[in-house]
């Protein structure tokens, strides 16, 4: 049984999870996510073992989880003193190219995302504004338009970022760009993320892994319990909603750079995904990168 739990991405980029409690006596847990993970503990002891190294967790830490990074937690709970934690998941594919215009804080956001962390746990004990923008955070996804989570989302990246590379252990430039090594999956989806507006070829992913195209579409149907087609298909379409909600390009020419040769293919699965037409889409969302001024 796979360790990976995807994220819903027919659903959303990204899962918040504030103050979730948990009760039982000994709570153990072991898993991956296939996005960044911040995970924040507000109240609880124990050990989380990452890359084979054991970290002590108590509260106001935070722990900075890698995609496809196996993690094992193992907390001490009672009904008088619960595990509570606030879970922040997301894809880091679909925050790059925002983070971009601001180049010191796309640096350490790679680093983040692909670099070797020298410290996976960090103190917030005197960080008293990290608490604060994640309850703000929380409070804004239950009043605004779920359309404009997307919004929220950049914007709170944006202010934790800046906040933990304040925090976190300076490191070199060398060290921003030494990359950790990926796993086969994860190679597979840095190519769909490069890739996903040109025709799909199996056999190219393969090749650049030195694996069989049998190989890898069944490595990748284990970890992921979805296809390399279904992924890529819903990669598309989440970037044609980026589209439809952010200009006012025709439907049919946001299929089309998207990856869609077929107009009537491209709304066909578009609704069947998303659960209305493209135009639907578009009308039920607010343009909010080009509002009037």
């Amino acid at each position: 049984m796979s360790i990976i739990e995807p994220l819903k991405l027919e659903q959303s980029s990204f899962r918040f999870n504030f103050k979730n409690k948990t009760y039982a006596q000994q709570w153990e847990k072991s898993h991956a996510h296939q996005g960044l993970e911040f995970l924040y503990i507000h109240q609880g002891r124990g050990h989380i073992k990452i890359e084979n190294q054991i970290y002590e967790i108590k509260p106001k830490s935070l722990v900075l989880i890698q995609p496809y990074q196996p993690h094992k937690l193992n907390i001490t709970a009672s009904e008088r003193e619960p595990y509570i934690r606030t879970m922040f998941v997301f894809e880091p594919a679909f925050v790059d190219h925002f983070l971009k215009p601001f180049p010191s804080l796309y640096s350490f956001f790679r680093y983040l995302y692909k670099g070797i962390l020298k410290q996976p746990l960090v103190s917030m004990e005197y960080n008293h504004n990290f608490h604060t923008q994640l309850h703000e955070f929380d409070q804004r996804l239950k009043l605004v338009n779920k359309h404009n989570h997307r919004e929220e989302l950049i914007i709170f990246l944006i202010t934790i970022l800046h906040n933990l590379k304040d925090i976190l252990p300076q490191v070199s430039e060398e060290f921003l760009v030494t990359k950790r090594n990926s796993r086969h999956v994860e190679s597979v989806m840095d190519w769909i993320d490069s890739n996903y507006k040109t025709d799909f070829l199996l056999n190219k992913i393969a090749s650049t892994l030195h694996l069989s195209p049998y190989h890898i579409s069944h490595l990748f149907k284990d970890e992921m319990g979805c296809t390399i087609t279904e992924y890529l298909t819903v990669k598309r379409l989440k970037e044609a909603s980026l589209l439809l909600s952010s200009t006012d390009l025709s439907i049919k020419t946001i299929g089309r750079k998207v990856g869609f040769k077929s107009g009537s293919y491209f709304s066909h699965l578009f609704k069947k995904n998303i659960g209305m037409t493209p135009k639907q889409y578009r009308l039920s969302s607010k343009n909010f990168f080009n509002k009037d001024s």
